[in-house]
């Protein structure tokens, strides 16, 4: 019985997989076209709530602008135990170390991303898009702005795609990706993160081979940049009710209802 359990688990993986296909090529033809500007230049602070977010949302940055990178580890629990909450800090560490960027790990999140922003006075702070289902990177949102505001934050802020896709009327930046770049982040993603083996990264990429029609490249790793005083208001007003956090989780693996939702209710007004 349980190689039956087995064999259907496989069929059924296989069959959610080629459905994101058919899916993100029917999508990407609905794409529409528009210039996309390179990510800012200058002291780039990353927040990440959970070891591997940086990767999937930002990896094109972090390996092509690692000299400007902070990725601040703002060390949310993620549901982990103690053991795993440690192998994936480590896993960060390593690819940190490895691509050249630094890496620092929050004990207290606010005081320390009050200090980091002070000290650092990035151009540009990253942090998930604000559409979003998962409680811990809206935490994550809600320190920035506290901190922004207290310390007066004047730059601009970074939106990037980690579960859900970013809506096309939002993205205005992105690193466009040849085919083998793009295979070649989300090989690089399973080999740095091997505790994160289960996640389904075929969706996250076939998400930026969606993207990729708006530049005309294969594929696009996907920012909404927008000054802080805007991104303070677009979050009041774009911040999603707990019905729709729960419609978009329970449908995460189905890319045609999440991608018509996202498109349809969310956006920058």
């Amino acid at each position: 019985m349980g190689f039956i359990r087995k064999i259907r688990s496989v069929f059924r993986l296989a069959r959610r997989e080629y459905q994101w296909h058919c899916d993100a090529k029917r999508f990407r033809t609905e794409v529409p076209q528009k210039a996309l500007m390179e990510p800012p230049q200058g002291r780039l602070l990353v927040l990440m709530p959970h070891s591997d977010d940086e990767w999937i949302g930002c990896a094109r940055i972090l390996l092509c602008r690692s000299k400007e990178v902070l990725v601040l580890d703002m060390n949310m629990d993620g549901g982990d135990d103690e053991g795993l909450h440690l192998r994936r800090r480590e896993e960060a560490v390593s690819a940190a170390e490895k691509y050249g960027y630094r890496f620092v790990t929050a004990h207290d999140r606010y005081e320390d991303l009050v200090k980091i922003i002070t000290e650092e006075k990035p151009s540009c702070v990253f942090l998930p898009c604000f559409l979003d289902w998962h409680e811990e990177h809206i935490a994550v949102m809600d320190l920035f702005r506290k901190a922004a505001i207290q310390t007066r934050y004047a730059g601009l802020v970074g939106m990037y795609q980690v579960s859900l896709p970013i809506p096309f009327k939002m993205i205005n930046s992105g690193m466009a990706m040849t085919k083998k770049q793009w295979k070649e982040k989300w090989r690089l993603m399973k080999s740095l993160y091997g505790s994160q083996s289960f996640l389904p990264v075929k969706r996250f990429a076939w998400n930026e081979y969606i993207n990729g029609g708006t530049a005309g490249a294969y594929a696009v790793e996907a920012y909404c940049v927008l000054d802080f005083e805007i991104w303070k208001t677009e979050y009041g007003r774009n911040s999603l009710s707990m019905e729709e956090k729960r419609f978009l989780k329970d449908n995460l693996q189905n890319m045609e209802i999440v991608r018509k939702y996202i498109e349809e209710n969310g956006g920058v007004k």
